[in-house]
């Protein structure tokens, strides 16, 4: 057999289908629009204290921050900026790090009270994730 005979026929749609078809997709653009106005994602600070952890606590931080990392990802709330303070400063990301990243950071020092508080005032609506919370 010819190629030619495996073609599928072109469908033939009336100009009333096409016009419905497309007022349907610009009333679903619309729709989109609306309940992105109404609902907006809700952008929120991150602040990682980076202080010395166990390796329990370590673990448990990770388990809380691929938690966060999951409902960033599912638009459920923005993780914006990420900052993360350890004894040798500060260092803000625009975008979250990935798990994989995140994990290999290493905890280090006692952590600077006076640079989070600054921060935690700074950033009033932040989300903190440290060792010593539970």
């Amino acid at each position: 057999m010819p190629p030619s005979s495996f073609r599928l026929p072109a469908a033939r749609l009336s100009p009333f289908s096409i016009k419905l078809l497309g007022a349907c997709w610009i009333t679903q653009l619309g729709l989109a629009s609306l309940l992105s106005q109404l609902a907006p994602i809700p952008v929120r600070p991150l602040l990682v204290d980076r202080s010395f952890c166990s390796e329990q606590q370590g673990q448990h931080l990770v388990k809380r921050y691929h938690d966060l990392l999951i409902s960033h990802q599912l638009a459920q709330q923005r993780l914006s900026p990420v900052i993360e303070v350890n004894v040798f400063g500060v260092k803000v990301n625009s975008d979250p790090p990935s798990l994989a990243q995140f994990s290999r950071l290493a905890s280090v020092g006692e952590g600077d009270g006076q640079q989070m508080a600054s921060l935690r005032r700074q950033y009033p609506k932040a989300l903190v994730l440290s060792c010593d919370q539970p």
